[in-house]
């Protein structure tokens, strides 16, 4: 791991450490928002008034629909995220010759294979 650590600053530079990163910490609020509103919601649709305060189980259960449906709406910032942090220093710009971002990966997606691209 240090070597590649080693060889990922020498040819890409510090950036190249945290190549991805600022998408990953972008879709942390997302996520997090999206989680507590759908548990709620879950909640609310299944349990009603009727929710139980010990209960482990009904939690469970909301909290893994809540989660399944968080991840389905920030899946594409994933599918972005992943081909930021796997460009090499060949792929510094994009074909219009442009600085790789996250705007360009999303466009370049959509371009290429539409909505199930993501």
């Amino acid at each position: 791991m240090g070597r590649a650590l080693v060889w990922m600053a020498k040819s890409e530079g510090f950036y190249g450490l945290f190549k991805g990163n600022f998408v990953n910490v972008l879709k942390v609020v997302p996520f997090a928002a999206c989680e507590f509103f759908f548990y709620e919601q879950f909640k609310e649709i299944i349990y009603g008034e009727n929710l139980p305060k010990s209960s482990f189980i009904p939690r469970l259960i909301c909290g893994s629909l809540s989660g399944m449906v968080s991840s389905i709406i920030i899946y594409p910032l994933e599918v972005i995220r992943t081909l930021l942090s796997i460009q090499t220093s060949q792929y510094k710009s994009d074909v219009m010759g442009q600085k790789v971002s996250i705007a360009s990966v999303g466009k370049g997606i959509w371009k290429s294979a539409g909505f199930t691209g993501f």
